[in-house]
């Protein structure tokens, strides 16, 4: 049911320049400066894969414990 309620309210047609033009143009800006030197995604996703590796550490030690 819940789903239902939430795809209900998702539009139907996204003007994804309206709606993101800000983060194409963050990205853009950030490829250019950082001038081919270091990859984008490796760049971007590494907080994201360090909070992964520290919450899953935590569940180990938890469940060692």
């Amino acid at each position: 049911m819940r789903v239902l309620c939430l795809s209900q309210k998702l539009k139907k047609e996204v003007d994804l320049e309206k709606s993101l033009g800000y983060v194409f143009q963050a990205i853009t800006l950030t490829r250019s400066k950082l001038e081919g030197k270091v990859p984008l995604i490796g760049f971007s996703g590494a907080p994201v894969r360090m909070k992964t590796f520290f919450k899953v550490s935590v569940i180990k030690a938890k469940t060692i414990l």
